[in-house]
């Protein structure tokens, strides 16, 4: 008998999966539920997802992934030498119309954890101001996956 706590490993749904009892079709399906949780890409939680899913698509992550929210990290690529040695920090920026669907309105700002590290303030948080003092300006979505790979050599 498999153990219920056993860590449950997510399979990628195509939306069309229909809710059911015992079988039985009830009315609803997976995309139904997408539609009404996370349509809101302004929310805190959906946009920090959504800021993730663009670091993958930047990067070249497989298009059959599925994200792991008990990962201990958000994504693995063919960049990173270890754990964690790059970190990517995204900001959607407020326009007259808030797109997070345009990239455009998106900067993203990429540290190596040695940067991170030699930080003499706090090290589980980190301001705007100092990003931007860290990072300069920060990179648009068209060169955040070079970035990423120029962050991860430096080691």
């Amino acid at each position: 008998m498999p153990n219920p706590l056993d860590r449950f490993s997510p399979t990628r749904k195509c939306g069309a999966e229909p809710l059911h009892s015992s079988g039985t079709p009830v009315d609803g399906s997976v995309l139904d539920f997408w539609r009404w949780s996370t349509s809101d890409l302004m929310s805190n939680a959906t946009r920090g997802r959504f800021a993730e899913y663009l670091v993958h698509r930047a990067v070249g992550g497989a298009d059959d992934a599925v994200r792991d929210e008990w990962d201990a990290f958000d994504l693995t690529t063919a960049v990173a030498k270890r754990q964690a040695n790059v970190y990517v920090f995204a900001l959607l920026h407020e326009r007259t119309i808030l797109d997070p669907l345009d990239v455009a309105h998106w900067t993203f700002f990429v540290l190596p954890t040695k940067t991170l590290d030699a930080r003499i303030r706090c090290q589980h948080s980190i301001t705007l101001a100092s990003l931007i003092r860290e990072d300069g300006e920060g990179v648009p979505y068209e060169r955040l996956h070079d970035a990423i790979k120029t962050a991860g050599v430096v080691v």
